[in-house]
């Protein structure tokens, strides 16, 4: 929505008008409420320290294997 359009809905529909546009346009995710958005941000931190450390652990048990399975 540009502010055109915004400006026609606060002309035509008042504040009435602008907070249901404000309330619709959260739920159809046109902009996300700050505290969303560091939910999210902190839920992606989460999962990539979590796929980085599994995988340094796997390199480090390859690391740990390999030697053994060329002994063989």
């Amino acid at each position: 929505m540009d502010l055109e359009g915004l400006n026609q809905v606060v002309q035509t529909g008042g504040v009435v008008g602008l907070l249901v546009t404000i309330v619709w346009g959260a739920l159809k995710e046109w902009w996300v409420p700050g505290r969303v958005h560091r939910r999210t941000v902190a839920e992606k931190d989460f999962w990539r320290t979590h796929a980085l450390e599994n995988t340094r652990l796997t390199a480090k048990a390859v690391d740990l294997i390999s030697p053994a399975s060329e002994e063989r």
